[in-house]
């Protein structure tokens, strides 16, 4: 008991401390969280080339790190766009719990029930801030599909890490227009962009 809980800890300490790094070097928790996307897609695509076993250990560790990379940034937007107090408090916990679960996690559907759980978690939020309806949002997110089956082959057909940057790169160019077209609260569109990562 005592060496998982001082695993955790550990594990724990190093995702800050390198979320933290890309602030010290000045790098937005927006672009860490997109960096991190793309570290973790590529992580998973070449983890196939292992055993099954470390590919599956690749994936949960890659989902962990992007989930605290992405919750930071999207607790991040809130505080730069001026949302209450209370909002920017229940995505704060929201991004938390969604790690603990992660870290907890032993299947794939425990974690991408963690994940559906925070992405709706943080979309009422985000509707409640800026008065866009949870069917706004859904619409909105749904514009970007097109961008994402793009995004979905491209990483499927890399050969290389910088392809898979390569396609994130596209993908938040052209998803971004989606939702630009849909939606006229910055926050709204930031949010949702950080959003599709799960």
């Amino acid at each position: 008991m005592a060496a998982d809980a001082s695993a955790s800890a550990s594990a724990s300490a190093f995702e800050t401390a390198y979320i933290d790094a890309y602030a010290t070097a000045g790098i937005s928790a927006k672009a860490a969280a997109r960096a991190a996307r793309a570290r973790a897609a590529a992580a998973q695509r070449f983890a196939s080339r292992t055993g099954s076993r470390t590919s599956a250990s690749i994936e949960a560790q890659s989902r962990v790190f992007l989930a605290a990379a992405t919750a930071r940034a999207i607790e991040a937007e809130f505080e730069a766009r001026g949302a209450a107090s209370a909002r920017v408090t229940a995505v704060r916990a929201a991004g938390a719990t969604l790690v603990a679960q992660l870290r907890a996690a032993t299947t794939t559907a425990q974690r991408s029930a963690a994940e559906a759980q925070y992405k709706a978690t943080v979309e009422a939020q985000l509707a409640a801030e800026t008065g866009a309806s949870q069917a706004q949002l859904a619409a909105a997110m749904a514009s970007t599909a097109a961008a994402k089956t793009v995004l979905t082959a491209s990483v499927a057909t890399a050969s290389t890490g910088p392809a898979v940057a390569s396609a994130y790169a596209a993908f938040y160019t052209s998803a971004r227009t989606a939702l630009d077209a849909d939606l006229s609260a910055d926050l709204a569109v930031e949010v949702l962009l950080l959003l599709s990562a799960f």
